[in-house]
């Protein structure tokens, strides 16, 4: 049996950006398993957000980029995307906002992962 992963991180607290989403979970973890599972038991999770707007399915798509650092280096993989629900909400915008994502609970096990978010947006975005 392998190692389960459980973290929780505190919510981020700053007057000059507001949540738009709580808790989103990242989808597709499941078709990069061994990613996900690599970023969840590294150390120093941080989380970053790219637009893949040649995807395939959904030229609005949103890659999530699970960042880990180690003593000389920072390693990035693609750990999944925003649901489709929740990118919509956030074309909703008059104009594309700056997003910044939040990492809030890392859950792993040896066949899944399961990593949740905020959405945070400069609190004048409109």
């Amino acid at each position: 049996m392998g190692r389960q992963v459980k973290l929780s991180f505190n919510a981020y607290n700053n007057k000059k950006w507001k949540c738009i989403e709580e808790r989103v979970e990242v989808a597709g973890t499941y078709f990069r398993l061994n990613e996900a599972l690599s970023f969840a038991r590294g150390k120093g999770h941080d989380i970053a957000l790219e637009h893949e707007p040649n995807n395939p399915h959904d030229r609005h798509a949103i890659k999530v980029i699970g960042i880990t650092r180690g003593w000389l280096f920072k390693r990035k993989v693609h750990i999944g995307y925003i649901p489709r629900e929740t990118v919509y909400n956030i074309l909703q915008f008059k104009k594309y906002p700056t997003i910044l994502p939040v990492l809030r609970d890392i859950r792993a096990d040896d066949d899944s992962v399961y990593v949740k978010l905020d959405l945070l947006v400069p609190k004048n975005a409109k």
